[in-house]
């Protein structure tokens, strides 16, 4: 029980430090009236590369339909992206990246890595560093899980078993007696005379 409650707080402080990092790291390179959020987008859409739809970048973004429309439609006024009809299917939308958008995304990139940098060679060892660059294959794992549900043990199958077995138990003598009795067609008496004996059927 004592493990338990100190794997919590290890999970509790490695959250905190994650995210301590990762407003760090927003700070860093956010520049003039660029959000974060915006930012963030334009990542989405160089990553889906030509597969980049409202559609999937709202499930991959985890935002709402009517947030990311308006979102697209600033980026596109400051001539960020361009949205165009799908050449195969009209109905879909793709969004790509305009030069302007490109370069913005690049200039972003680099302030991230270029803090990050100075960062981890001021502040860590070379065995410090080390430690964490091996650390980064292991957040790797932790963000590609994805939980399929809380956590529910199997039902016992003892029951089953039981009732399985006593489905299948020999019935008793008496009333298995009673019970052919019950299920055997009643005798109807003969109508011929009685050397033919009680009881035949015909």
């Amino acid at each position: 029980m004592k493990n338990r409650s100190a794997f919590r707080r290890d999970v509790t402080c490695l959250r905190n430090q994650l995210m301590n990092l990762s407003r760090r790291m927003r700070r860093e390179a956010q520049s003039g009236d660029r959000s974060w959020a915006r930012l963030r987008l334009l990542g989405a859409i160089a990553r889906a590369a030509d597969e980049a739809t409202p559609t999937k970048l709202a499930e991959s973004e985890s935002m709402r339909p009517s947030n990311l429309a308006a979102a697209l439609r600033d980026l596109e006024a400051d001539g960020f992206i361009l949205r165009a009809a799908d050449a195969e299917d009209r109905r879909k939308v793709r969004v790509r990246l305009t030069p302007t958008g490109r370069e913005v995304l690049r200039e972003t990139t680099a302030r991230h890595e270029r803090w990050l940098r100075e960062a981890i060679e001021t502040s860590l060892t070379g065995q410090e560093r080390a430690l964490l660059f091996r650390a980064g294959k292991l957040l790797d794992r932790l963000a590609a899980y994805s939980a399929s549900g809380p956590f529910r043990p199997a039902l016992p199958t003892a029951p089953a078993r039981l009732i399985s077995s006593q489905s299948s138990a020999p019935m008793p003598a008496n009333r298995r007696s009673r019970t052919q009795a019950a299920r055997r067609p009643a005798r109807r008496s003969g109508t011929r005379g009685s050397s033919e004996g009680p009881g035949r059927v015909v």
